[in-house]
């Protein structure tokens, strides 16, 4: 019955009334737009927020689950996104298989492709971990200096850290709060590297 009922609304566009908004859109340069497709369209709310929220110039990223989840079906959703939002820059989206959890790996490869992440990979005696950077300034100016070699001390029982010879721009933007679980490294391709001895 649900399903006929969305069927039904997709042949006559009918979109939701949204109940929030979004403040200060303008603020924002990039719009992560996580989502599936539902009978080879995007959901009502989906074009509903498309359609009233002011996306010209913003890069669009796509995202989702889907029941094939190949390049086909994941252009699919580029496109639709991109008839939606026709004044925006929608990059090459990725979607997974639903009800599978996501590969870590592909995600992040997919990630670096379309330049959202910097990988890297971080040596700490006989460990090695790969992680990645988010693309902001601090971020980029910290890659340009790897490979670098640190020593490690422990302001907390439960981190690690390491102070740079040379501190990054906009110190006020970073923060010196930790807590457990507080770091993010996530699995991928390396090309650049740091070294704790």
């Amino acid at each position: 019955m649900r399903t006929e009922r969305i069927r039904q609304e997709q042949d006559q566009g009918v979109l939701p009334e949204l109940e929030w908004d979004i403040e200060d859109m303008e603020r924002y340069d990039t719009v992560y737009i996580g989502t599936c497709l539902w009978n080879g369209e995007l959901p009502p709310a989906v074009k509903a927020f498309l359609a009233k929220t002011e996306l010209e110039g913003k890069t669009v990223i796509p995202f989702g689950a889907a029941g094939a989840a190949d390049r086909e079906e994941t252009e699919q959703m580029e496109n639709l996104v991109k008839k939606a939002a026709p004044r925006s820059d929608v990059v090459e989206g990725f979607l997974q298989k639903s009800g599978e959890p996501a590969d870590r790996a592909e995600t992040i490869s997919w990630l670096v492709k379309i330049g959202q992440v910097i990988p890297i990979r971080i040596e700490a005696g006989e460990t090695e971990l790969t992680g990645v950077l988010f693309h902001n300034k601090i971020s980029e100016e910290l890659a340009e200096r790897l490979p670098l070699e640190a020593s490690l001390y422990e302001p907390a029982d439960f981190a690690k850290a390491f102070n740079l010879e040379k501190a990054l721009a906009e110190p006020d933007s970073r923060t010196r709060m930790l807590e457990l679980g507080g770091a993010c490294l996530l699995a991928g391709g390396c090309c650049r590297s740091a070294v704790f001895p």
